[in-house]
């Protein structure tokens, strides 16, 4: 194990630990999913892309720390890999979540994609600058 990584040490079990997790509910989420694949509505089908999305972060995540930890210097593609996935994550749960809000799939058989699609384009545009600030 590299030495270089010794302030953020519990980053790197904790990504590894949560791709694990991830892993083992996309697998039951996908099951269940396969079992009831008739009577999902369009919301399941969002909360699988999010899910996907999650372990797309928390893998990358993982092997940008183990790679900064082995070899002491941050490569630029993985980290910038790692930013994009984090905030298309962040920008499609904040959608599902105004979707959710406004009654889509509850009540409400379609939803206002323009208003979404505005508010998740803003959010996209905006949050990059303050995870580049914090990582």
């Amino acid at each position: 194990m590299g030495i270089y990584l010794l302030i953020f040490m519990v980053f790197l079990p904790f990504y590894g630990y949560m791709s694990i997790i991830y892993l083992v509910v996309a697998g039951i989420w996908f099951c269940l999913n396969a079992l009831f694949w008739k009577e999902l509505l369009q919301l399941q089908n969002c909360i699988t892309a999010v899910l996907a999305l999650c372990m797309i972060e928390m893998g990358t995540w993982y092997f940008d720390y183990f790679n900064f930890n082995q070899e002491g210097v941050r490569h630029t593609v993985p980290f910038v890999i790692g930013i994009l996935s984090t905030v298309i994550r962040r920008t499609v749960s904040r959608m599902l979540v105004v979707a959710v809000s406004m009654g889509f799939g509850v009540v409400k058989p379609i939803y206002p994609k323009e208003k979404i699609f505005a508010l998740g384009a803003i959010y996209f545009i905006l949050v990059p600058h303050t995870n580049f600030l914090f990582t």
